[in-house]
């Protein structure tokens, strides 16, 4: 069974040769999240609330468990609105089809030892994204319950962003950890 379909738009969106474009979307992305997540814990803190709202049994529990849904639904709202526009601007430009077709009709994943449709390809693509976005903004967050607003925006953009940031401005050395 033969597909006829435009690789364009699934170039831009797979291919490492646009990888550019994936990293700046990511550091979009991991940017937006960590300057929205770092004070979720720190106005209480600021506020000398910790002492009453720990004391109580209830509180202890039900505000960890509150403000750790406010990351999940402020990661997908980021997530959703930066890379829902990046797929939203490839598919209005190439128009992307066959996503039934299996991923190996793609030229340059022809020897891909997995067989399932582009359509699937594309979700766990997006799913693991979104997995590692969400661990940097869990990571964040629960840094902030220890350190100040400044001080966990400082090393959540200088652990999380800088590497790329190096990379981008030609430190070839900082890409394997960007």
């Amino acid at each position: 069974e033969g597909y006829m379909m435009r690789e364009q738009g699934y170039d831009r969106l797979l291919r490492s040769d646009s990888s550019d474009n994936h990293m700046k979307t990511a550091m979009l992305t991991i940017f937006a999240v960590i300057l929205l997540v770092t004070g979720v814990f720190d106005y209480e803190k600021k506020q000398g609330m910790l002492p009453i709202i720990r004391s109580s049994e209830v509180g202890r529990r039900l505000v960890f468990r509150k403000k750790l849904q406010l990351v999940l639904l402020l990661t997908i709202a980021i997530f959703s609105c930066i890379y829902g526009m990046e797929f939203y601007s490839i598919y209005n430009q190439y128009g992307l089809t066959c996503f039934n077709a299996p991923v190996k009709t793609l030229a340059y994943m022809e020897n891909t030892p997995f067989n399932m449709s582009l359509g699937i390809y594309l979700i766990l693509l997006y799913f693991l994204r979104f997995a590692l976005c969400y661990m940097v903004a869990l990571i964040v967050a629960l840094l902030s319950v220890f350190a100040s607003y400044p001080v966990c925006l400082g090393i959540g953009l200088g652990v999380f962003l800088l590497p790329s940031i190096m990379y981008f401005m030609g430190l070839k050395m900082c890409k394997s950890i960007s």
